[in-house]
């Protein structure tokens, strides 16, 4: 049995009558989803959205896009495809795509066309946010890992940032449908009958404290903690990435502080 999404690590495969497959994992701290369309017989048109933190530690920097790719999957018969899919997947994430997710993690990520989800039917969209949603929730990446600090303008605010770097146009109200069911992320909230149901006004006002203190900035992208991303995994090879996204120097003293998630 595949393992639940929201505890940290674990995958889901959903399929459909038409034969597309979702495969989505959370791989701590990046999330990744791919919407795999059935070509020829055994074959599929697979596209990625990883999202993720650009700093190691929760509640630092907002997850965003990092990665948006297709590539082609192939040889795989009808009758295995869920097992066969998943293992593929995963064998391309950990041998190529997980470096270049930490490389564009060290840029700041990017920003998607919202021509991109709107190519999908509105339920294959909404699948895909709610996952991502869901995912980066459960890893507490909407919030300070001080929970005597959590602060509800923050969290909708990271969550903002997330949607705008997927490309999602209608950002308030996709918050505010998510929060309004978002039963596993409010279960102290229920326990007490507290009403966790968000309005769009609600999170229109949040989102406009943000701006004001901000930590929502219209405007050019912030530039990446290394711009010249491409330039040193040419030379250094990926895997340096990753060490380098892992590892943050000390403002003082050339100290190191090792992230959480080695």
């Amino acid at each position: 049995m595949l393992e639940n999404p929201f505890e940290r690590n674990g995958e889901i495969i959903s399929s459909r009558r038409d034969g597309l497959l979702i495969y989505h994992r959370i791989d701590n701290p990046f999330v990744f989803t791919v919407v795999c369309l059935p070509q020829s017989e055994g074959s599929y048109l697979c596209e990625w959205w990883v999202t993720g933190t650009t700093e190691p530690f929760p509640g630092e920097s907002p997850p965003v896009l990092l990665l948006n790719l297709v590539m082609g999957l192939g040889n795989l018969t009808r009758s295995d495809r869920l097992s066969a899919v998943p293992s593929a997947l995963m064998q391309f994430w950990e041998e190529r795509i997980q470096e270049l997710t930490y490389a564009s993690a060290l840029a700041n990520g990017i920003v998607a066309d919202p021509g991109k989800l709107r190519g999908y039917s509105e339920a294959i969209q909404s699948e895909l946010i709610n996952l991502h949603l869901g995912s980066h929730d459960s890893l507490e990446q909407f919030s300070p890992q001080d929970k005597r600090k959590k602060n509800l303008t923050l969290r909708t605010a990271f969550m903002y940032q997330l949607l705008r770097s997927m490309g999602v146009t209608k950002i308030p109200q996709t918050i505010s449908e998510f929060e309004s069911w978002n039963f596993a992320g409010n279960l102290l909230e229920l326990e007490k009958g507290e009403e966790i149901t968000l309005s769009v006004v609600t999170v229109n006002q949040r989102l406009a404290q943000a701006r004001k203190l901000g930590v929502i900035k219209s405007g050019a992208a912030k530039k990446g903690r290394n711009p010249s991303a491409a330039q040193v995994m040419r030379r250094k090879g990926l895997s340096a990435e990753r060490d380098e996204f892992l590892t943050i120097k000390g403002a003082e003293g050339g100290t190191e502080k090792t992230g959480i998630y080695e």
